[in-house]
């Protein structure tokens, strides 16, 4: 290429650089305001973990885990205050036969979770031990 023709071309290149840098600042400015808009709330410790550079997905694993071990944690307590529950609602129908009818619909109106029964007095099962 000749050195003549090719100043020109640098010429216009050249005066497209600013009239491009403001079309680019003027769509990262647009693009600014409308992230600001974006429902967009981290936990601080996902933010905590990428300032760190670790990964935000050991942060998710973590969290998971955790939760499931509060899950079988609070599972177990339930199951244990309903076998509570059923084997004082056996006591009392021992206690007071002529409450059996109200026990067992108290029992039956406060079984959330279904769990194994202990016996078969409050709902009438028998069980072999």
């Amino acid at each position: 290429m000749h050195p003549s023709t090719t100043y020109p071309r640098l010429l216009i290149a050249n005066s497209k650089i600013p009239l491009r840098r403001q079309q680019l600042s003027s769509s990262l400015s647009s693009l600014s305001i409308a992230s600001s808009t974006l429902p967009t709330s981290l936990p601080p410790e996902i933010i905590e973990y990428i300032d760190q550079g670790r990964n935000p997905d050991i942060y998710n694993r973590e969290l998971v885990e955790a939760l499931q071990r509060s899950n079988q944690f609070l599972k177990g307590k339930s199951e244990a205050f309903a076998g509570f529950r059923d084997m004082l609602a056996e006591e009392i129908i021992k206690a007071k036969p002529e409450a059996e009818a109200e026990v067992k619909s108290i029992v039956e109106g406060t079984r959330a979770v279904e769990v194994p029964q202990l016996n078969g007095a409050v709902t009438g099962e028998a069980t072999s031990h």
